[in-house]
């Protein structure tokens, strides 16, 4: 069940967030995944059960999602890799599960640099500075440091804001055991309250 969650978070809501053009959305994608692999380490009694939720969620999102690209396939292999090595043993499960937010929310943000990179070539980041420059002078009458490199202070921004969110989701999920210990107590504890409600009734009944 909890494949298939990731399988559909990866296939039908990454696909909505991407025909949204919603910014930032691979913090979202990539720390459900993150939430995911957690809750597999934690129920399932081998760590390569990661291994095969992360084959079967590459399928279903090649099936369903035929036009994604290359770099989502490398994430998904990514995560699921890197839940592998981190899950190999559930004796510092807070600290794996933490490691591989932060890890994983770091290579959200340096990989879609990286592939700009790639591809435009480090032309893009020059032009990006003198864009802001430009911008600075005309439009906001603010004198700028023309030595300072401000494509560069974007890409940090950016990548901090992943490490951000990596440090959030990754807590959150080395606390997922305990939260589930606390709501399945105070299940337990609303239906033992519910019955005893009833058993009056039912006595009365008779």
């Amino acid at each position: 069940k909890i494949t298939a969650l990731w399988a559909f978070s990866e296939s039908a809501c990454g696909g909505i967030l991407h025909a949204l053009t919603i910014p930032l959305r691979g913090i979202f994608i990539n720390s459900a995944a993150v939430l995911f692999i957690t809750l597999i380490a934690l129920f399932a009694k081998s760590n390569r059960e990661i291994l095969k939720s992360t084959l079967i969620v590459l399928t279903i999102k090649a099936l369903v999602s035929p036009h994604t690209p290359f770099t989502a396939y490398l994430a998904v292999t990514f995560q699921g890799l890197l839940g592998y090595i981190l899950f190999f043993t559930k004796n510092c499960f807070k600290v794996s599960a933490f490691l591989l937010g932060v890890l994983t929310l770091l290579f959200s943000g340096m990989q879609k640099i990286l592939v700009l990179t790639l591809i435009f070539g480090n032309t893009l980041w020059k032009s990006v500075n003198v864009f802001i420059k430009q911008i600075s002078k005309e439009f906001l009458s603010v004198s700028v440091n023309d030595n300072f490199n401000y494509g560069y202070l974007l890409i940090s921004v950016y990548v901090f804001i992943h490490v951000l969110a990596g440090i959030f989701i990754g807590f959150y999920a080395g606390n997922l055991p305990s939260k589930i210990i606390r709501y399945k107590n105070e299940i337990s504890e609303d239906i033992l309250f519910n019955n005893s409600d009833e058993l009056p009734n039912r006595e009365k009944r008779k």
